[in-house]
């Protein structure tokens, strides 16, 4: 149906909805990116940056998916499942294994955290080593790939191994309308979508099983890998079990669903205010034909939960569920106190560790873990799309509450099981993560590091910077986005609250220093000088930016990152992090 030249009823009311969105500053657009081996870049055609920074429609120029399939796929892409010497070993060891004989020439890094360059100035092939014999005379494994002539320019910035020919030529002829940009978009926090390890284990299980599961996880699709990962869950949280779920929305509902579905006494299902949207359609799913009721409560305000608490009838059962960082404020759920209303009137506890999973805590257990509380957390639900830079969704809890879930859990027992390769590179993540600590230490470091540049207190990898209206909202995003190539999303309602839109930075550890200087220096440029009140109730003043015109930008964000920044919780995830850094 053509709903622009269809005058049916549907077709005007599409219609209508559509243009109401755009008219209100709050249409969304997807555009295709030429993602970099790296969790932080990517480039963007010209015509697709413009509809992507405004909200506009498809333009019937925008670039298509043939022209970067032509470009991209004109040669058979690199075959991950080759181990080499990656980027990150570079940026921390400080030499690459060099051969004086060999037809380039490899400049290692002046120091942690620079990117190694390699330059030729004619057609050559270049070769690298696994990580195994970094620092080493003598290579092991060699890989090879062919550059482009010198004409094309290769950059120090590119991980020139993991680059086919034609994808290199593409992304610099000068002829294409091509724009790099740093994102600040992505919740890669880790940087592991883009480790060697984990790209290799995925390969490396396509190539042993294939790609689909085939089937749900109750049938047949679950795997010997599925259970190992399952089990190395498990093990992070300190629980007895734990399942994996297709997604961390389908892990939520499957919770929710399956707690108020045993048919026995009513449920209470208590939730904060500010919870992810799939705890929301989760809660209101169970709810549904009274099987269940659904009680709100104020963010993060403990008194108003107790109160709910106390008025719930005798014989009903009691859940409470929360994010403990919370996707769009940045801030962190009081789980202490929780944890002790839970020892007070008895309640289940379920926590939405999505974004605090390896993020939070010595082991990256989470927020639960640095606060001390992990073993009063009943459910610990979380995913794998985040900081293990993979795909899915996980519940880890008792033996007796997977097996419900398993069971009663409708969006995990009709959805197919994870695809074999998705786990491989979830279990490796977790491996890395593991093993490299220095991530966990990298990305609050330059939590700090914003903070710091900001003037004003960023509690978490994930910043708000809210400017109040949509028009000015999506005025900043457009303008970091055109003039400084930093995407860096503007949030809009329904997503957040009307008059609180915002840009959202989320920060990774594959960020560098200089990344975070030059977003700060872009913001501020962007806003104008800022006078930061250095309490909470302090007086802040700002100049009218250009992108504004004669309006005053609204300093909401800093009077609201003060506030959050004294909040109990705030304060006691203190002590962890000057600990842990």
């Amino acid at each position: 149906m053509d709903a622009r030249k269809d005058g049916s009823p549907w077709a005007q009311e599409l219609c209508g909805s559509v243009q109401g969105l755009q008219q209100r500053t709050l249409l969304r657009v997807q555009r295709p990116t030429l993602p970099q081996f790296s969790s932080v870049e990517a480039l963007i055609h010209e015509h697709d940056l413009d509809a992507w920074a405004m909200g506009n429609p498809p333009l019937p120029n925008s670039v298509t998916a043939a022209v970067w399939r032509e470009a991209v796929m004109a040669q058979q892409p690199y075959n991950f499942s080759s181990s080499i010497t990656s980027q990150h070993e570079a940026q921390h060891s400080g030499s690459i294994p060099t051969s004086a004989a060999g037809p380039f020439l490899l400049m290692p890094p002046s120091s942690a955290g620079t990117n190694f360059d390699v330059r030729c100035g004619k057609p050559q092939t270049v070769q690298t080593w696994e990580d195994g014999s970094r620092g080493s005379s003598t290579p092991s494994t060699a890989l090879q790939l062919n550059l482009p002539p010198s004409g094309l320019q290769p950059q120090a910035s590119q991980p020139l191994h993991h680059m086919p020919h034609s994808m290199w030529e593409y992304m610099h002829n000068p002829a294409l309308p091509l724009k790099r940009l740093k994102l600040f978009s992505l919740n890669d926090y880790l940087g592991l979508s883009a480790h060697p390890d984990v790209a290799a284990a995925a390969a490396a299980a396509v190539s042993m099983c294939g790609m689909g599961a085939r089937s749900s996880g109750v049938v047949g699709g679950t795997s010997v890998l599925h259970r190992e990962l399952e089990e190395g869950l498990a093990a992070l949280k300190g629980t007895q079990d734990c399942l994996l779920c297709p997604t961390g929305f389908a892990a939520n509902m499957a919770v929710l669903t399956a707690l108020t579905s045993m048919g026995g006494r009513q449920v209470s299902i208590f939730s904060d205010a500010l919870n992810h949207a799939s705890i929301i359609d989760g809660a209101r799913l169970a709810c549904r034909g009274g099987r269940a009721s659904l009680h709100i409560y104020h963010h993060n305000d403990m008194a108003h939960l107790e109160q709910l608490l106390q008025s719930l009838p005798k014989n009903t059962l009691a859940l409470v569920i929360t994010d403990s960082l919370f996707s769009m404020d940045g801030d962190f759920a009081d789980l202490q106190a929780l944890a002790a209303l839970r020892a007070r009137y008895g309640f289940l506890l379920a926590v939405d560790e999505a974004h605090a999973t390896l993020v939070c805590g010595d082991r990256g257990a989470g927020a639960a873990e640095a606060l001390g509380v992990s073993d009063q957390v009943d459910i610990h639900i979380g995913t794998l799309s985040k900081a293990f830079g993979a795909l899915g969704g996980f519940v880890a809890t008792s033996a007796v509450i997977k097996a419900l879930v398993l069971n009663k859990g409708r969006a995990h027992v009709y959805s197919t099981a994870l695809p074999i390769p998705v786990v491989a590179a979830a279990q490796t993540a977790l491996a890395v993560s593991n093993r490299e600590h220095w991530r966990r230490h990298a990305v609050w470091s330059l939590v700090e590091r914003l903070s710091a540049g900001l003037g004003v207190p960023a509690l978490s990898p994930i910043v708000p910077l809210v400017v109040g209206g949509e028009a000015e909202a999506v005025g900043l995003a457009s303008r970091l986005l055109k003039e400084h190539g930093m995407h860096v999303p503007a949030i809009r309602p329904p997503t957040v609250p009307k008059g609180t839109c915002r840009l959202r930075v989320s920060l990774s550890a594959a960020h560098t220093a200089a990344d975070v200087d030059a977003l700060v220096a872009a913001v501020k440029s962007s806003l104008g000088s800022w006078e930061i009140p250095t309490r909470p109730g302090g007086n802040a003043r700002a100049r009218s930016s250009a992108l504004l015109g004669n309006s005053q930008p609204s300093l909401m964000q800093v009077q609201y990152l003060e506030a959050q920044a004294h909040t109990p919780i705030a304060m006691a995830m203190k002590p962890w992090r000057k600990a842990y850094l």
